[in-house]
């Protein structure tokens, strides 16, 4: 783990030496927003740009965990949630995951949704369910795969055929 403060590109040089030095294959950037040095609309496309470039020179696999914008928070759920500077991060991404949460307030259950949003190299996989359980108070958790047509609030981004499946169940 590495705590940096400002850009992502500002530092690479650094950052590609130490991977060097460790023999780092893969880098998790959390996140987006804060790498790319910018927190709004403004001058975000160069500071994408510059982000996206940065990665590139370190030619390693790179995960970005980026979030997304309020708005799209609020807006309709049946949607993929858009961060900033969403096309520019899109189009440079080999693949594009999204997660989704169904929790209801004080449970000790979680249900996530991995959409798959985009694939340059193979077909777009299918969503993937899965449910967190914390116990004993939080010391333990569980993970089990689960069924997102399940959650009316996951199950809102399958394609219409797939809802349309269910309802019929």
């Amino acid at each position: 783990y590495k705590h940096f403060i400002g850009p992502l590109a500002g530092q690479i040089h650094a950052i590609a030496r130490d991977c060097d030095r460790l023999k780092v294959d893969l880098i998790v950037v959390d996140s987006a927003q804060w790498a790319t040095g910018t927190s709004s609309g403004d001058g975000a496309s160069a500071s994408v740009d510059a982000f996206v470039n940065a990665i590139r020179y370190l030619q390693r696999t790179v995960l970005v965990i980026d979030h997304v914008a309020k708005a799209t928070m609020e807006g309709d759920q049946s949607k993929p949630g858009l961060p900033i500077g969403y096309i520019q991060k899109y189009n440079a991404a080999r693949a594009a995951f999204e997660l989704k949460r169904d929790q209801e307030p004080e449970s000790s259950v979680s249900r996530i949704g991995l959409y798959d949003r985009k694939e340059n190299h193979s077909r777009q996989g299918r969503p993937v369910g899965i449910r967190i359980e914390w116990q004993d108070e939080g010391k333990m958790v569980r993970f089990y795969k689960d069924d997102i047509s399940d959650s009316p609030v996951l199950a809102q981004t399958l394609p219409i055929r797939d809802r349309i499946i269910n309802l019929l169940k």
